[in-house]
């Protein structure tokens, strides 16, 4: 009683969803969609694409979507440090500080930490493997919507990004 019961196929598997069922689906539908990307040439990463999305009441609706690349020779997200004071120096960038301080949006990107250091300029300290400083990117320089697009080309990705 209460339980959801659909009735699926997943390539030649049909099987019956329900609270047990949920799991064996998802191991059905990711053996599928190995064996379908095994055989499907690879796919331009960034691609935009369209994907059916279908709830439990069978309405369904064609939804945007982004080609991920996939493959096993994707590289790890670059290593960084952004060290900056909290106000003296920041209240004078007001595009940084709402980035940095307001909306703490450092923290919806991979292996990117901050450390407050009195007096301390707002600057992007870029590491390599073993922790040591690349390069310093001077944030001032940057205005609030261009600090992503300057992360994302030293190499950074978002939290949740392959």
């Amino acid at each position: 009683k209460g339980q959801l019961h659909l009735r699926a196929s997943v390539g030649p598997f049909p099987c019956t969803v329900g609270a047990m069922g949920v799991a064996v689906r998802a191991v059905l539908l990711a053996t599928a969609l190995g064996l379908a990307m095994a055989a499907a040439p690879k796919a331009e990463a960034g691609k935009i694409c369209t994907a059916k999305s279908c709830v439990a009441d069978g309405s369904c609706e064609n939804r945007d979507c982004t080609m991920l690349d996939v493959s096993g020779d994707m590289k790890p997200a670059t290593k960084g440090q952004i060290r900056s004071c909290t106000r003296c120096k920041l209240q004078h960038f007001h595009e940084v500080r709402r980035w940095l301080r307001e909306e703490k949006r450092y923290d919806e990107w991979q292996n990117l930490d901050v450390q407050w250091i009195q007096g301390h300029d707002p600057i992007l300290r870029v590491l390599d493997d073993s922790g040591n400083v690349k390069e310093e990117v001077d944030l001032t320089e940057f205005g609030y919507a261009q600090i992503p697009e300057m992360l994302r080309s030293k190499g950074f990705k978002l939290k949740g990004e392959l």
